[in-house]
């Protein structure tokens, strides 16, 4: 059975920590931060605080924060941060599975090197001598 949380405990939603604060039908559906909530059946992005979950959590996150410093107007930045949160789901749930989670860590580093590279080598871009990005 998938995790079962009670209202008031953490947990990490989305690689970040967060509290549960409504449960229907002993499912997430709502969390929080302090500052904003995030609600809906929200059971399955749900996973308990421990050392490993942490660890992927911080992982991911690095890629998010590497993402936002990426300079273009034009990124996708939801279609990326939602690419992102699938990977984080599937490696929290293959959490003890080393071969699994290694194969996972080489997807989640292969996908943010190759959208950093690309929107990099975009960037350099010119036509006529004109650069097509500031």
């Amino acid at each position: 059975m998938k995790n079962q949380f009670n209202v008031g405990d953490w947990c990490y939603y989305d690689f970040d920590l967060k509290q549960v604060v409504r449960i229907e039908d002993g499912r997430v559906y709502e969390v929080t931060d302090g500052y904003f909530n995030h609600g809906g059946d929200i059971n399955d992005h749900c996973f308990p605080i421990d050392l490993q979950v942490k660890v992927i959590s911080n992982d991911v996150e690095y890629w998010y924060k590497e993402f936002h410093k990426i300079n273009n107007n034009g990124l996708n930045i939801h279609g990326l941060i939602d690419r992102l949160t699938e990977i984080w789901v599937e490696m929290c749930e293959n959490k003890d599975n080393k071969q699994k989670l290694s194969e996972l860590y080489d997807k989640l580093n292969n996908f943010g090197d190759q959208v950093v590279r690309k929107v990099r080598d975009i960037s350099f871009e010119n036509v006529d001598d004109v650069k097509l990005y500031k």
